[in-house]
């Protein structure tokens, strides 16, 4: 037994062209990337494209592979063309005019009048605009059998890099919560990633990638992120051994009753923290630290920058203190700050 459709149509079935458009599950693509490094400025960039069928053979099929989000609020419904049963009641079977959630295209009822009866007669068009947050990649016409997988190439082009090294240091002392300074320096990790820009003609779209070195030695394996032509890209390699990150922080002055919010008595405390950053290597590099603090920042050293959120039910802001210093072969930095913060004793 086989589901037909039958067509009337106007034209002599000769001079007919049909083109069928329609959505089916069980065709996927995955995109997958490899870095190689050339040297310690430019790499080599390619990207692969493995395309899975599992529907119906592809024959010289035109194929086009889409990098974005489009709209798909009906993805796992049937179209009502497909399926047995009525989702209207009436005259229908009992029970089923309540599975219309099924439909995946929005059919409206519509009474025919005298007034319709010329309507395969009229000519009519349809507003539109060109969707500018996707971008196609072109393979061409491709063979594919049901049940089978293809690898297809999608670009290769140099592009530049740089090394960064950065790290964060969250609030361990949480002063409001604990009333207490941690007296032990706590050690934060810093990682190695690479900044790639995107010089090609194509965005990059958010994939696995494996880097190597100019030796074919495997380096790491990350996830690089959609990116634009023109934008820039991180890329996580490991953690910096040779890079030791320290944070300790010390009661500096305390003030009692310093402020009443409603009948509440806060006091106020003031702490100075120390961040001591050594480079071990033997080449020069630019270190990015950030410090995650809930308090008011009141002095910060080297030029760092300081963001500030407040919130409308606490009494103290979330703050973030961000340092971009150059350390030089085996040299240590010793960054200092200071904060406030308001508390119940």
């Amino acid at each position: 037994v086989k589901r037909l459709m039958v067509l009337n149509p106007e034209k002599p079935a000769d001079n007919i062209s049909l083109q069928e458009i329609y959505m089916t599950a069980g065709i996927n693509w995955l995109p997958s990337s490899s870095l190689k490094l050339k040297d310690d400025k430019t790499a080599r960039l390619e990207m692969k494209a493995t395309l899975e069928n599992y529907t119906e053979e592809l024959k010289d099929a035109e194929t086009e592979l889409v990098v974005g989000a489009p709209q798909m609020s009906n993805k796992g419904k049937m179209d009502p063309m497909t399926y047995d049963y009525l989702t209207v009641s009436g005259n229908g079977p009992v029970g089923y005019a309540g599975k219309s959630y099924m439909q995946s295209n929005a059919m409206a009822a519509r009474a025919m009048t005298e007034s319709d009866n010329n309507y395969f007669d009229q000519n009519f068009s349809t507003d539109g605009e060109k969707n500018g947050d996707m971008y196609l990649y072109k393979l061409g016409k491709i063979s594919l059998p049901k049940n089978s997988k293809g690898v297809f190439p999608i670009f290769a082009t140099g592009i530049e890099y740089k090394d960064k090294y950065e790290g964060t240091i969250s609030d361990f002392t949480n002063y409001f919560n604990t009333r207490f300074v941690p007296q032990d320096e706590k050690t934060f990790d810093i990682f190695h990633s690479l900044e790639i820009k995107n010089t090609s003609n194509v965005p990059l779209t958010t994939a696995s990638v494996m880097v190597v070195n100019e030796k074919d030695q495997f380096v790491a394996q990350d996830e690089i992120k959609y990116t634009p032509v023109g934008a820039s890209s991180n890329i996580r390699l490991s953690k910096a051994i040779d890079i030791i990150m320290k944070n300790s922080e010390e009661e500096n002055q305390r003030e009692d009753n310093a402020k009443k919010v409603g009948k509440t008595n806060y006091s106020k405390q003031i702490l100075k923290g120390t961040v001591n950053v050594e480079n071990y290597q033997n080449k020069e590099v630019t270190v990015s630290i950030t410090k995650s603090l809930n308090g008011t920042v009141l002095e910060q050293s080297d030029n760092a920058k300081v963001t500030k959120v407040n919130s409308y039910n606490y009494i103290n802001p979330s703050s973030n203190i961000k340092w971009d210093i150059s350390l030089k072969a085996n040299e240590k930095k010793t960054l200092t700050y200071e904060y406030e913060v308001y508390f119940v004793p």
